[in-house]
């Protein structure tokens, strides 16, 4: 009923019934003051997207503010790579340094991910009327302008 994490589920009992399907992808951000060295930090990440089947559970986004770098999913082109947005296929991570720009580039990139999930709402002129329809009928019924 409740994804709190890709591993952690949150159930319901077993007299209710629930849609089992996911609503929204998961966001994997990290943000890093101080940190491994931009090397040592794709050398694990590349290992783990080796070891791992699905590689939707590995991090979208990783930002180190005092090392100035950003790391992000990427495709090879060629001989190159190029970048891919958040929750994309992607077949590497890159790391670039980003000269100052580490902070609004993670707020941007979250800002962008963000914009990306889709909240449900709930039907509220549905649930108005379930309310009020029980309001009727313990009331034992309504008057009428005809």
């Amino acid at each position: 009923m409740l994804d709190l994490l890709p591993y952690r589920r949150l159930d319901v009992g077993r007299s209710l019934t629930w849609d089992t399907g996911k609503r929204n992808p998961y966001i994997g951000m990290l943000f890093g003051y101080r940190g491994l060295t931009s090397e040592n930090f794709l050398k694990i990440l590349s290992d783990k997207l080796r070891s791992i089947s699905d590689n939707s559970l590995l991090p979208d986004f990783a930002v180190n503010l005092e090392r100035q770098y950003a790391v992000f999913r990427a495709i090879k082109e060629g001989s190159s790579f190029s970048p891919v947005g958040p929750r994309r296929q992607f077949t590497h991570y890159i790391a670039v340094e980003t000269h100052g720009d580490a902070l609004p580039l993670f707020f941007f990139t979250l800002n962008t991910m963000l914009n990306e999930v889709i909240l449900k709402a709930p039907n509220m002129g549905q649930y108005w009327q379930t309310v009020f329809k029980s309001v009727v009928e313990k009331a034992g019924g309504a008057k009428s302008t005809q």
